[in-house]
């Protein structure tokens, strides 16, 4: 019989294995995680902005208000040195309370005027305090711009490289799909070409079996014919009578209530005990029915029956 299918396992072509190796090489030079250049710049502007002060004016603060204030007061102080000089000349020189007065009033006029300004000096610090905060936004902006750049550069090099790599992983699948293609097939005639062996064996075998049996059967029919043939002349030639003692029944009965009776060799073999011959025991042995040989198709009665019949009619008397 033909041994066990075997067949070399697969390996890789060259081919695949440069596939392979570039796509190794490829995947080796991954870019590494994204490190931002802008990021803390960016956290820092948006958190400045959001969180400044509220807008407040203070007048005595303001610088801007400061000078002006010296510059009106000393303006006052003049306007009211003047007046009162020309108030002073109308009356030949000498002070009186009309030149105080006019002068007070050309001082307190001057002073009118630096309240006046109050309000242009608290837009202009509103003005002032909103466009730092335009300035904040504009660089939060700025530096978010940037970040939104680099990180876009980065994500196209990221891309580029899955692109690549997505490129170099098809390649070798598929060049390893037609290399295993390649394999399967002939991997698959050669145990096609194993099979028919087998077949042509296993036919063989069956005819060699069939003859066998044909052979046997032949045999078995050749050994019926054989034994009928014996039987025929055994029985032609068996005595026409044979008479047991009293001790011979005594002991066929005995026989009889064993378990292990029921086998043809035995059986013959103790006829022969009593006294009989071979051809004797041989007819004696025809005579009895198929079911003495079968008890299981019976009950232990019948098949008790049968013997005490058979060696009533027969044994205890006279064969005929």
């Amino acid at each position: 019989m033909a041994d066990t299918f075997k067949y070399k396992d697969y390996t890789e072509s060259e081919k695949v294995k440069q596939a392979q190796t570039a796509l190794d090489t490829h995947n080796a030079g991954k870019p590494a995680d994204y490190q931002s250049k802008y990021g803390s710049l960016v956290e820092e502007a948006a958190n400045a902005w959001a969180n400044r002060d509220k807008f407040s004016y203070d007048l005595n603060g303001d610088a801007l208000y400061q000078q002006y204030k010296d510059k009106y007061i000393q303006q006052g102080k003049l306007a009211m040195q003047d007046t009162i000089g020309q108030a002073s000349a109308m009356t030949g020189g000498y002070g009186n309370s009309y030149a105080a007065t006019a002068g007070n009033q050309a001082y307190q006029a001057s002073l009118q005027n630096l309240n006046d300004i109050v309000p242009q000096l608290y837009q202009m610090a509103y003005d002032q305090y909103n466009q730092e905060g335009q300035d904040m936004l504009n660089k939060y902006n700025l530096y978010n711009d940037m970040e939104n750049q680099e990180y876009g550069r980065y994500r196209d090099t990221v891309s580029d490289w899955t692109s690549e790599r997505d490129y170099l992983a098809n390649a070798y699948n598929n060049e390893r799909t037609y290399d295993r293609s390649i394999y399967d097939t002939d991997k698959n005639f050669a145990y096609g070409t194993y099979r028919d062996t087998v077949s042509d064996e296993q036919w063989q075998k069956t005819f060699d079996e069939g003859v066998r049996q044909y052979n046997a059967s032949l045999a078995e029919q050749q050994r019926q014919y054989n034994t009928s043939m014996q039987y025929n002349k055994d029985r032609d030639s068996a005595p026409t009578k044979f008479t047991m003692s009293n001790d011979q029944e005594d002991r066929l009965d005995n026989y009889l209530a064993m378990e292990d009776w029921a086998a043809a060799d035995n059986y013959i073999e103790y006829l022969k005990e009593l006294g009989m011959s071979d051809s004797e025991a041989s007819y004696w042995l025809a005579r009895i029915p198929d079911s003495y040989w079968n008890p299981q198709k019976k009950s232990d009665t019948e098949v008790l029956t049968d013997f005490y019949r058979i060696k009533g009619t027969n044994l205890s008397n006279t064969i005929n």
